[in-house]
């Protein structure tokens, strides 16, 4: 026995390396069923404990095995033993596919937690009670490099549209209300004119009803400023709700600068912000973060 694994004669003979030989004690507990396919390995922690080997040694050990297409290891969720009975790895769960069927694999990490009461499916799955809390947690899966466009086209379908000036004046044509976020510059096809100043066009807003792209000239156009929000499925880190009327500062915009504010309004449902000076490029589907100091509260998801 060497460090807790097991080495039979041949492997001494031939000086096999350590993480080799975790490799095969690993790949010898799928072969005898005691990992079966798309069943879960215990934990790094658990696993090098129990063969008494480093982390280092036992994750080479698993590297090898997941190079041999015998594990598979998804961040945030766990190694799973591959599946061949069903021609996929555990990797058949994710409903993201590309053109050909198959999936688009990419790195899972978790986003945020979120306490609240159980829902029915919830209670009924777990054996809670009515007033019981639960921790839901938010994962995002990170797909790589790829064409923006192209990738969402696989899923949604175009749907052309106009691209209009606040006052209504036709500048060119959309691919897509949903290829387009606020405060966009990039990809919009809108050339030079003889009309305009030469500045660059935003995206200002989205006219969901009659499909309209909504653009403006000048970073600092006023349709692109705002002075207020709502936010909704607000979350806070305590469980409470913080006071109105008292000044904190949010940020809307990843990187952006803490902007000073006050909460005018706030229920379980919705919570409504007022900056000190207008903020740019404000998007709805996307998060404002609320602080208070150093200290951050929660936030919400901008409806409008």
């Amino acid at each position: 026995m060497t460090r807790g694994v097991t080495v039979n004669e041949s492997s001494k003979l031939r000086a096999r390396p350590l993480y080799l030989l975790v490799r095969d004690a690993l790949l010898d507990r799928i072969k005898k069923g005691a990992l079966k396919p798309g069943g879960t390995l215990p934990s790094e922690i658990d696993l090098y404990r129990e063969l008494g080997v480093s982390l280092g040694t036992l994750r080479k050990a698993l590297g090898v095995l997941e190079a041999e297409n015998l594990i598979v290891r998804e961040p945030g969720r766990g190694t799973f033993v591959n599946s061949y009975r069903e021609g996929v790895s555990v990797s058949r769960f994710n409903p993201i596919r590309a053109a050909d069927g198959g999936p688009v694999l990419g790195d899972v990490k978790t986003g945020k937690a979120k306490v609240g009461l159980a829902k029915d499916g919830e209670r009924a799955a777990l054996s809670l009670g009515v007033d019981e809390r639960v921790t839901r947690f938010y994962r995002v899966r990170f797909i790589g490099e790829r064409p923006f466009r192209a990738f969402l086209s696989r899923y949604l379908p175009r749907e052309p549209g106009p691209m209009k000036t606040p006052d209504g004046q036709s500048v060119g044509e959309h691919v897509g209300l949903m290829y387009y976020t606020i405060g966009q510059r990039q990809g919009l096809g809108i050339g030079g004119r003889r009309d305009g100043g030469g500045e660059p066009w935003y995206v200002a807003a989205k006219d969901l009803p009659r499909n309209r792209l909504i653009v403006v000239q000048g970073r600092d156009h006023p349709a692109l400023q705002r002075d207020k929000l709502v936010a909704g499925s607000p979350s806070w880190i305590s469980g409470t709700a913080p006071a109105c009327h008292r000044v904190y500062s949010a940020k809307t915009r990843y990187r952006q600068d803490d902007a000073p504010c006050t909460i005018a309004a706030v229920d379980a449902r919705r919570c409504e912000v007022d900056f000190a000076e207008p903020q740019w490029a404000v998007t709805p589907g996307q998060s404002v973060v609320i602080y208070e100091s150093r200290v951050c509260l929660g936030g919400g998801i901008i409806e409008e």
